[in-house]
């Protein structure tokens, strides 16, 4: 049933006929206004996937460097602490090797040191025989070529 209505200017004109264009005009503009919401609402929450997915890359990649940041420092500490080791032994084995060499020059210059010695002490007169001098040289020998000769 189509309606007919009057204008002002009692012009006849059918509503469903005139109006139908109009609505489908609303209809088509809202329906694309709707579409177009629904398409940024999802283009926004896939934005919001991807930086998260983002984040959850970086936040992991910052943990992979941290781990082997670690793990580089710890082989640098086990590496000087090698190294220092064998500085250390190196510097123990020189400081033996001085040692062994020192006691054997020691040893060496010592060797001969004690004879020398009472040799020189003994030429100076340092040393001498209490027996010569007291039994031959001043009171027996003496005395006995005093008797002696008074006897003979």
């Amino acid at each position: 049933m189509d309606k007919k209505c009057l204008t002002e200017d009692n012009e006849l004109f059918l509503f469903d006929d005139e109006v139908q264009p109009i609505l489908e005009c609303l209809c088509g503009k809202t329906l694309e206004l709707s579409r177009m919401e629904v398409l940024e609402e999802e283009e926004l929450r896939e934005m919001k996937e991807q930086q998260d997915h983002y984040k959850r890359m970086v936040a992991a990649e910052v943990t992979d460097i941290s781990r082997m940041e670690n793990n580089e420092a710890k082989k640098l500490a086990d590496f000087e602490k090698m190294k220092a080791n064998a500085l250390e032994k190196k510097k123990q084995k020189n400081l033996a090797h001085k040692k062994v060499v020192a006691r054997q020059i020691s040893k060496n210059f010592l060797a001969g040191i004690r004879e020398n010695a009472f040799n020189h002490l003994k030429a100076v007169g340092h040393y001498t025989d209490n027996f010569q001098v007291n039994v031959l040289d001043n009171d027996v020998v003496p005395f006995i070529y005093d008797r002696t000769f008074d006897y003979a």
